[in-house]
């Protein structure tokens, strides 16, 4: 069985670091070209979508970027100290908001793309989708990755004190 060394773990931490920068890089390009470039919406409707999703994306950048701090401190070879605990903890209560912002998010785009039809025509939808339980299924496993950390601390410094 062959064993991979720190160096390489640090190597993949780094692109991994990486990944996350362009992952928000690509979420900003896109916010801002579906709401100002694209689509034959009106200003209101545009400013309204803009405040809509940029809660959003405000929420997934905060997570993205604990993530990125939790990932810098692996990097160094540091995993079982107290800030991986907290900045995993972060990123996934993060990630919990925007999973619940997610179908709000929707149904208030729904209802800004239709605002201008005549009455009667316009939509407002809610829905659960299986993203939504995807998403779902990453906050726990990053809650339980946070736990496990916390606990693991708590073990390394009860071991520290005795002699």
């Amino acid at each position: 069985m062959k064993f991979c060394s720190l160096a390489s773990f640090a190597r993949f931490l780094s692109i991994s670091r990486f990944g996350v920068l362009f992952l928000a890089f690509l979420q900003c390009i896109g916010w801002i070209y579906f709401w100002i470039f694209a689509g034959t919406f009106s200003y209101p409707q545009r400013m309204l979508g803009l405040i809509v999703d940029g809660v959003a994306l405000w929420l997934l950048l905060s997570s993205l970027g604990n993530v990125f701090h939790l990932l810098g401190i692996a990097q160094k070879g540091q995993l079982l100290v107290s800030p991986v605990a907290h900045f995993a903890r972060r990123a996934a209560l993060f990630l919990l908001g925007w999973t619940a912002y997610a179908p709000v998010q929707r149904a208030l785009e729904l209802l800004i793309e239709t605002m201008h039809n005549p009455v009667g025509q316009r939509e407002l939808a809610f829905s659960i989708g299986t993203t939504d339980l995807i998403r779902f299924m990453i906050f726990a496993g990053l809650m339980l990755f946070a736990f496990a950390v916390q606990q693991g601390v708590a073990l390394r410094e009860d071991q520290i004190f005795t002699v």
